[in-house]
């Protein structure tokens, strides 16, 4: 789960989290799709005289769209069991918005505990040598992304920092932590806001020019120790933002721990962030500079001369401050394989194997047990990421997950295929969740639904099938928003 902090002291960016002309479509009265051969209207009862053939072949048209979508080869090939389960839950979908799935060439696979991760064709390793014969690519990016930041967001931010630092500081707390009101502290509050909302749209910008680039880039954020809920995640967040890290740290928070993985990552960043990362660097020795020209004692000059040099000479130690600096580090994370050999994986797929995987292995842990407190709580993942356009669920939740992972299906392949509606169709989902979610404390038909914009619309996909009077009734706006994809979904996927 993402969070959004309101704080001018969180980094330049953070790493937007993967979210993605208003077309209004016909509709009959009551809301529902005019064309029933787009998305199919729900049959109440049993079937009228004459309905009987053509139902029993739309059934098999379905059959028929799930086979062909399954995975054939590895670990993630279903059973002959899994299959039908699959089909059966799948077979509520409208076949309009199937065949728009199947054209998209979707693979639908089922991971059973002890199935390997890599083999199952869901995760990429990495080789870091590859990766480091980027860097003169990813430097001219980042160069690029600074240079904007310097010409169209900076002088944003710096605006905002002026109006915050020019209202009168806020009353501190007497005591018992009782203190009085702050008068500023509505213009306090929204001057933060708008902090907040400035570097997200930057974010945004970076994050579709690093997508567009194809390069393994990411922007530097630091990696939280300690609490993962709560108060104390927020603290443990606000601490890690303000303290300056060095590039040798940055290596051992990607999960290097050989002098050669530490020393080769340290590298990589030296090299994509050049001048920029010398700077950063200057302006933390410039204690030590000023002590240097300030000395009068030519031995304690020496010194302090010999002090700065070796401090030099080890760059990778010197900490830098990246809320003030736009650091980028390559999108490297290294790790062990079950038999303790090394491994490199993109963050996408680290944090993939984590999700799935038994401890200290790259094989699929069971599922997740209260009693026990052990197993993995994720019942599946859509992966479109290095090209694949993937759904996999859990062996024992092919009947809860399969339509929820469509649903990521069908929203990231529908960016794809029609960007023009889903231009217009994307911000309204995002207003929509925005609203549901509300800090958390808003309504929408699960908490799951509040995460993020993706799992908004995954969750709609699902409900609409399962209970579109549940959703209708805990989320207007996504029942309308979930029947407005799938309607256009099942447009491009109807046969002429």
């Amino acid at each position: 789960m993402s969070t959004s902090t309101i704080s001018s002291a969180a980094p330049l960016f953070t790493p937007p989290a993967q979210t993605n002309a208003q077309r209004a479509l016909p509709t009959q009265p009551g809301g529902g799709p005019s064309d029933a051969s787009v998305v199919g209207e729900r049959q109440v009862g049993a079937p009228k005289a004459g309905q009987l053939q053509g139902l029993m072949q739309d059934h098999a048209e379905k059959d028929r769209l799930v086979n062909g979508m399954l995975i054939t080869q590895g670990p993630a090939r279903p059973s002959a069991a899994e299959a039908a389960q699959l089909r059966s839950s799948l077979g509520a979908v409208d076949t309009n918005v199937l065949r728009f799935a199947s054209d998209t060439r979707l693979q639908v696979g089922v991971l059973n505990p002890g199935d390997d991760m890599f083999e199952s064709g869901v995760l990429r390793k990495q080789d870091p040598k590859a990766v480091e014969a980027q860097a003169p690519q990813m430097a001219a990016l980042t160069q690029q992304l600074n240079a904007d930041l310097e010409k169209k967001h900076k002088p944003r931010f710096e605006a905002i920092e002026k109006k915050l630092n020019a209202l009168p500081a806020a009353p501190r707390p007497a005591g018992f932590g009782v203190s009085e009101p702050d008068p500023n502290g509505p213009k306090r509050v929204a001057l933060m806001v708008e902090m907040s909302a400035a570097k997200e749209q930057a974010g945004k910008e970076m994050g579709a020019a690093i997508d567009k680039s194809g390069l393994p880039i990411k922007p530097y954020a630091p990696k939280i120790v300690g609490p993962t809920g709560g108060f104390g995640a927020f603290q443990a967040q606000m601490n890690a933002n303000q303290m300056p890290v060095s590039t040798n740290e940055m290596a051992r928070q990607a999960g290097a721990t050989t002098p050669e993985q530490i020393k080769q990552y340290s590298s990589m960043v030296e090299k994509i962030n050049g001048p920029q990362l010398q700077q950063a660097r200057d302006e933390q020795l410039g204690g030590l500079t000023a002590a240097i020209s300030q000395a009068r004692d030519p031995r304690q000059k020496a010194e302090l001369q010999k002090k700065l040099a070796e401090v030099r000479a080890n760059g990778g130690d010197i900490p830098i401050d990246h809320n003030k600096h736009l650091i980028m580090v390559p999108d490297l994370n290294y790790s062990q394989d079950g038999q303790g050999r090394p491994i490199a994986m993109d963050t996408h797929d680290t944090n993939t194997l984590s999700d799935w995987s038994a401890p200290g292995t790259t094989r699929v842990n069971k599922a997740y047990d209260p009693e026990t407190r052990q197993g993995s709580g994720t019942d599946g993942q859509y992966f479109a990421k290095g090209g694949l356009n993937t759904m996999v669920v859990r062996d024992t939740a092919v009947g809860s997950a399969a339509v929820h992972e469509l649903g990521h299906a069908i929203d990231f392949q529908m960016e794809k295929k029609d960007p023009q509606f889903y231009a217009g169709w994307k911000p309204r989902l995002e207003e929509a969740h925005g609203k549901a979610s509300a800090f958390m404390q808003g309504k929408t038909v699960s908490e799951y639904a509040k995460t993020n914009p993706r799992e908004y619309i995954a969750e709609g996909v699902s409900h609409y099938y399962s209970d579109p009077k549940g959703l209708k009734a805990a989320d207007p706006a996504l029942y309308a928003l979930t029947e407005e994809l799938l309607q256009r979904a099942g447009q491009l996927g109807a046969r002429k």
